[in-house]
């Protein structure tokens, strides 16, 4: 799948990971680093940034997970596109079909 190896999680153990409805690949990353459980501003910020889609801001002390915070939603959203763009749906759930032909047919 992706060039990433099939491993069995254990779910309980990152029930909290879970919660935040991360992308498989994007779950599958996060067991392999070994993080166990997000820290409060990943808990705060992901759900924020990669579901609904809002601009966060967060101060945090080092080492806290801020990159990560960041970083995840982004991943997340771009392998959603990705997913849409593979299953044939383009913008406002055009199918990249009948928008190829439209504009071939608009440019002969």
């Amino acid at each position: 799948m992706d060039g990433v190896e099939e491993e069995n999680i254990d779910e309980t153990e990152y029930y909290a990971w879970n919660e935040l409805r991360l992308h498989p690949l994007l779950m599958k990353a996060i067991h392999k680093l070994g993080f166990k459980e997000p820290t409060p501003i990943q808990k705060a910020c992901i759900p924020a940034a990669a579901h609904q889609g809002k601009d966060v801001i967060g101060a945090a002390e080092t080492g806290s997970g801020k990159t990560l915070s960041f970083g995840l939603p982004i991943l997340q959203r771009l392998l959603e596109e990705r997913e849409k763009a593979s299953n044939g749906v383009g913008e406002k759930g055009r199918s990249c079909g009948a928008r190829g032909r439209r504009e071939k047919h608009l440019k002969s």
